[in-house]
């Protein structure tokens, strides 16, 4: 089945490379098959057909976590958030991906903002999720909650079109 859809969505860009959809799917199947640095590929031409797509960003990033690339999947999930700022699960990613290169401060900031964002959606899961990532990385890091008291979320925007936190939650 998988073979099949990679053979049709290549026909597909070969008849409209600019076709947005295409390349975003590919993207994800080179994904989900291990294939990240075609994803990659794939995710940096649905960024240049459709800048304004936070998924594409975020599939981006996540292709570069896969491929141990930290500082460019951070790059990545900070641009999904510049388009939408108050999503839950990209900070949660951005949090990880923190974590992942022992940047705790880092990471403990945007898990909270995630936390928040979540609280604010009633997304009980979401709010578990980073509660129990939150301490594990006070307990790594050794640093308090106290510490980290200012930090809030980015304000509701009432122009965009944002969701609380949930976006991409399906």
């Amino acid at each position: 089945k998988i073979l099949s859809e990679i053979i049709f969505l290549k026909e597909n860009i070969k008849e409209n490379p600019n076709n947005y959809k295409s390349h975003y799917r590919l993207g994800q199947i080179y994904y989900e098959t291990g294939k990240f640095e075609l994803a990659v590929e794939e995710n940096k031409t649905a960024i240049l057909l459709n800048p304004e797509d936070p998924l594409a960003y975020y599939e981006l990033g996540t292709n570069y976590s896969a491929l141990e690339k930290y500082p460019e999947a951070i790059e990545q999930f900070q641009k999904a958030i510049e388009i939408t700022p108050r999503d839950a699960w990209l900070y949660d990613w951005l949090g990880d991906t923190y974590d992942q290169i022992d940047d705790g401060a880092n990471a403990i900031i945007n898990t909270l903002i995630a936390e928040k964002l979540y609280a604010e959606g009633n997304y009980s899961l979401g709010i578990a999720e980073s509660r129990k990532n939150l301490r594990k990385y006070f307990k790594k890091y050794e640093f308090k909650p106290e510490d980290f008291d200012k930090v809030s979320p980015p304000e509701r925007d009432s122009s965009s079109s944002d969701s609380a936190g949930t976006y991409g939650e399906e």
